[in-house]
């Protein structure tokens, strides 16, 4: 499979959508901040992170202290931001 065809497939999902348009509109989040945000379970958001990281949509940026412990900060891959369908995409209703 192409880089394309992956990323049509990652995105084929609602929640891969919202997550991908948050960290678009915040540079990077944790997985606690994606789920207060977008109202869903750390364990269903660590899915769609893992998704689409493995498609090369998401990478973790960096990291951070939260409550006592280091949380991984996710951010868009530049293939997303060079990627014109997929900003196209991300802004049709879901």
């Amino acid at each position: 499979m192409t880089r394309h065809q992956d990323f049509m497939k990652a995105l084929r999902h609602p929640v891969r959508r919202e997550l991908l348009k948050l960290c678009l509109e915040r540079d990077m989040v944790t997985v606690g901040e994606a789920a207060k945000t977008l109202r869903h379970p750390q364990y269903n958001l660590r899915y769609h992170i893992g998704t689409l990281s493995d498609c090369g949509a998401l990478k973790q940026v960096g990291s951070k202290m939260v409550k006592g412990s280091e949380a991984g900060c996710w951010g868009v891959t530049p293939a997303v931001l060079e990627t014109n369908w997929i900003l196209e995409i991300l802004n049709l209703p879901l």
